[in-house]
């Protein structure tokens, strides 16, 4: 597997989202938190729990 970076610029609520995330989950990074929750959002859209 190829690893990557990249930088993008977060509003600051969702940076505050993010860093929450990883403190309430015990993360260590941003881009775990981001495919934490892009995966979160991905089984609620397939399934339909999200409105």
């Amino acid at each position: 597997m190829e690893t990557k970076c990249h930088m993008i610029i977060l509003e600051k609520e969702t940076d505050q989202y993010i860093q929450d995330y990883i403190a309430g989950h015990k993360l260590r990074f941003p881009g775990e938190a981001i495919m934490e929750i892009y995966q979160n959002y991905q089984v609620h859209e397939w399934f339909g729990f999200l409105s």
